[in-house]
């Protein structure tokens, strides 16, 4: 609990700094924002045990994007950005490499043999290049905004994380890998707002594991939403 605390101090002491720099004139006027999501990670059509504790289920996105003037009400923006998500497990369970009847490599659901599972998860963490149209109420910060964007990342880290015991005799175990996920991924988000902070979205078009890898053999596609922070 106190590392989460420090963590979300940390978030909250960033956006009131950079909102604050956000007043002077001159970095309104650079064309490269930065903008960051803070939300929830989830899927649809969870497969049997890899149900998802939404509130354990945290992500955080963070871009620099360019800015496109079209018109005063309509701007292009593109540029790159890093997404660290994790999904954490509703049941006792974790993710694993074997191997099917064809000897084939896959990645499974084994539940733990741990009694006292605090928190089981899975962390992936992509480099993302964003493309997003903007449309807009006003020129300035004083404005709504309403945009459609989307965008194709590539897989550049991934961990599974288990946390158990009791009392203080708590124990961490991770484990970095491919766990087969999708190498590359894309699709769609929008955002909606006004001033600094807005409503996000974002959808998967693409599985999160690679096609024909997990058992049981099904689409996993990945869903995110919460707040955004658009400065300057």
């Amino acid at each position: 609990m106190v590392i989460q605390m420090k963590k979300i101090i940390f978030i909250l002491s960033f956006l009131y700094a950079t909102n604050g720099f956000a007043q002077f004139s001159f970095l309104r006027k650079v064309p490269v924002k930065p903008v960051m999501d803070i939300g929830f990670s989830t899927y649809g059509n969870a497969p049997t045990n890899m149900e998802i504790n939404l509130i354990g289920s945290r992500t955080v996105n963070i871009a620099a994007l360019y800015e496109v003037y079209i018109s005063d009400h309509f701007t292009f923006n593109t540029g790159i950005g890093v997404s660290m998500e994790r999904y954490s497990f509703e049941k006792n369970v974790t993710l694993r490499e074997t191997f099917d009847g064809q000897n084939n490599k896959i990645v499974g659901v084994f539940p733990l043999a741990y009694a006292d599972v605090r928190k089981s998860l899975l962390a992936p963490t992509y480099l993302d290049i964003p493309v997003e149209f903007r449309a807009v109420t006003s020129t300035g910060r004083q404005t709504f905004r309403f945009i459609l964007g989307f965008k194709a990342g590539v897989l550049v880290a991934a961990h599974t994380k288990v946390k158990y015991g009791t009392g203080d005799d708590l124990r961490t175990e991770k484990f970095k890998d491919d766990f087969l996920l999708n190498r590359f991924r894309y699709g769609i988000y929008g955002r909606v707002g006004y001033k600094s902070m807005h409503l996000y979205t974002y959808y998967s078009l693409s599985d999160l594991f690679q096609a024909n890898k997990l058992l049981p053999n099904q689409a996993v596609m990945p869903l995110t939403f919460g707040l955004s922070f658009m400065m300057f």
